[in-house]
């Protein structure tokens, strides 16, 4: 072929100016192909910039909190100061009381050491035992307090811990970090563990592809309160797609169940700002994180 082509082209002068022809009328002009190498240029220099102001505004996030969670744990130490001193304090008041009405006593003692002897001896005894209960009971009192706080503190700085893991799984599970699966399978842990709440996990198969358009599996999270139903959907993040997704999912359920649906509910960190207006539309309720349930308003 290599060497026909040219020999055709040699001979045949029409087929090269056919050729020619066809190249004119399908090429790109350079004008437009530059504009549109500019144009691929500059979005590529957006996604960069976005990308940085993201991972930007992230490190200055876990900044604040670790700022906050150092200043907590000052003032924590200082209450611990102070606390001790004060029982210091109390305790060294109590103990010249104590040397005082032991001194007074004593005297009364000595005046009437001869005759009562035994009753005085009898009489110490009771009183120590009493200091000493009175005592033990003080510093118990103190231990169940100081635990009592820690118990407190832990548990808020757990609960702390775990909704900044949270939030950060989300955005994990958003730019590809962490999977959606795993994303959900923590939040699921944090709504199975709400009190006072009735969680079930809802799976029906939808033979006439009513939500997705064709048969699937539908996944639901159904929580009954005081007679409620709230429907509730895990996600990462949330787009106009899920939206209406979550919808038809809450109408298949309804109409399978024939349970009308008090409240439509999803938990996600992540809602695309186009999305938003769709809410109030839809009915349906958007919370960052599963922990947040326990304080949603009746």
């Amino acid at each position: 072929m290599r060497d026909i082509l040219p020999r055709i082209l040699r001979e045949h002068p029409e087929v090269r100016f056919e050729i020619e022809k066809i190249l004119r009328e399908t090429a790109l002009p350079r004008d437009e192909a530059e504009s549109r190498f500019e144009k691929l240029l500059k979005e590529i220099r957006d996604i960069r910039e976005e990308t940085r102001r993201i991972w930007k505004y992230l490190q200055e996030r876990e900044d604040r909190w670790e700022e906050k969670l150092e200043a907590q744990n000052r003032a924590w130490e200082k209450r611990f100061q102070e606390q001790q001193k004060a029982w210091e304090r109390k305790f060294q008041e109590e103990q010249k009381a104590w040397e005082r009405k032991f001194q007074e006593e004593q005297k009364a003692w000595e005046r009437k050491f001869q005759e009562e002897q035994k009753a005085w001896e009898k009489r110490f005894q009771e009183q120590q035992k009493l200091w000493e209960k009175k005592f033990e009971e003080e510093q118990r009192a103190w231990r169940q307090q100081l635990e009592e706080y820690n118990r407190r503190w832990d548990e808020r700085f757990k609960e702390f811990w775990n909704r900044v893991e949270r939030t950060l799984g989300g955005l994990g599970a958003r730019w590809g970090l962490q999977s959606e699966e795993a994303f959900r399978a923590g939040m699921q842990k944090v709504l199975q563990s709400l009190t006072n709440y009735r969680v079930s996990r809802y799976l029906a198969y939808d033979e006439k592809g009513e939500v997705f358009g064709h048969p699937d599996q539908v996944e639901l999270d159904v929580v009954i309160r005081n007679g409620e139903v709230w429907v509730i959907e895990i996600k990462s993040s949330v787009s106009k797609a899920d939206l209406y997704a979550f919808e038809r999912k809450v109408r298949f359920y309804e109409k399978r169940e024939g349970r009308r649906v008090d409240r439509k509910i999803i938990v996600s960190p992540m809602v695309d700002p186009r999305a938003l207006p769709l809410l109030p539309t839809l009915g349906i309720e958007v919370v960052p994180d599963a922990a947040d349930l326990g304080e949603i308003k009746e």
